[in-house]
């Protein structure tokens, strides 16, 4: 753990000799089927980039086309593995929400529709855990709005939790029902504790290594979970309160300047 604290501007050059060398290696891999974890870093890197951007600069044209790269890059992977057959499972789970949770922050719905539309529409047993993957689908079936309609992946999550708690379900009813206000707090409820996670995992002294993975501060300083969630919300027509936890006026209002790709897969993108 970080003995001293952890600001954007000592972390992006960091981040960015990070992304400079994943992009080489995957230029020389070529195939994008070859890289599907290559191709998950990169995402994972752009959005804490993109955080950085945000959270140091100010830079709010920076923040989102991080996110809609992050996007983007989960796409380009998708799409090679459909043209080869599939892919390895594990790359195609449902689960891996952060690319999905980038564009629909950045208000792409297309975009984040087509990352729906790619990744798997059942449980990858062995690569993710159920409930994740419930929440995933719930998401998925709100954003394309899909015909088979959320309700039954909502009574399958509740079978799944067998009595156990998960914040994100009281979310995701709030979601379904169109509740404003049940969905406000739930969600509050669950950036205080994913925060309240945050802390402990970062605690100097009795902390884990998992506060070393260069991306873990920007996700605490900005919930892109929540910029999604509310995004979501705000399409399906809710009242939402004004104030998140981690989730800055900013960064809800997704307005931005024209799309410039910051780096590999380098794909025309025009704002949707």
């Amino acid at each position: 753990m970080p003995a001293e604290p952890v600001t954007p501007e000592a972390l992006k050059e960091d981040l960015v000799a990070y992304v400079d060398f994943v992009t080489e290696v995957a230029e020389a891999r070529v195939d994008p089927v070859k890289f599907g974890e290559e191709c998950e870093e990169l995402s994972r890197y752009y959005r804490a980039l993109g955080i950085c951007q945000l959270s140091g600069d100010a830079d709010v044209d920076g923040f989102f086309h991080h996110l809609i790269q992050s996007a983007l890059t989960r796409r380009h992977y998708l799409e090679a593995a459909q043209a080869a057959g599939g892919g390895e499972p594990r790359y195609r789970r449902a689960s891996f929400l952060d690319p999905a949770f980038d564009a629909m922050a950045a208000r792409q719905w297309k975009l984040a529709g087509e990352l729906f539309g790619l990744v798997a529409h059942t449980w990858t047993e062995g690569e993710e855990y159920e409930d994740d993957f419930c929440y995933a689908e719930v998401i998925r079936r709100l954003v394309t709005e899909d015909p088979a309609g959320p309700e039954p992946v909502l009574a399958r999550w509740q079978e799944v939790l067998e009595g156990g708690d998960d914040g994100r379900l009281e979310v995701a009813r709030g979601l379904v029902a169109g509740d404003g206000a049940a969905f406000s707090e739930a969600l509050a409820t669950h950036l205080s504790a994913e925060d309240a996670k945050a802390r402990t995992i970062a605690d100097p002294e009795d902390g884990c290594v998992l506060a070393d993975d260069l991306p873990f501060f920007p996700n605490h300083w900005v919930s892109l979970e929540g910029l999604a969630l509310l995004a979501l919300g705000g399409r399906r027509g809710l009242d939402l309160p004004d104030i998140f936890r981690a989730c800055p006026p900013p960064a809800r209002a997704g307005v931005f300047g024209p799309f410039r790709s910051p780096g590999y897969p380098y794909v025309k993108y025009t704002n949707e």
